[in-house]
């Protein structure tokens, strides 16, 4: 069994997909309410936000972020 949860942020950059994924605990998924994970997610939109600005120079905005989708696998 893996340990690790992989959560993936995708968007479109510059016209070309682009995915950003992090790792967690899989307890820190598996243990947690709905409420918990909604969280996760939202650190894993905001992580990719600073990725994005330190590699492209752009703040993307809030509403952005929170529209991208973020699979858990």
């Amino acid at each position: 069994m893996n340990d690790l949860i992989r959560l993936t942020v995708t968007d479109t950059t510059h016209g070309a997909p682009c995915a950003v994924s992090m790792s967690y605990r899989r307890e820190l998924w598996d243990d947690v309410t709905e409420h918990d994970r909604e969280q996760l997610r939202l650190i894993a939109r905001h992580r990719y936000g600073s990725w994005f600005r330190d590699e492209f120079g752009v703040r993307l905005s809030d509403a952005h972020l929170d529209a991208l989708p973020v699979t858990a696998t």
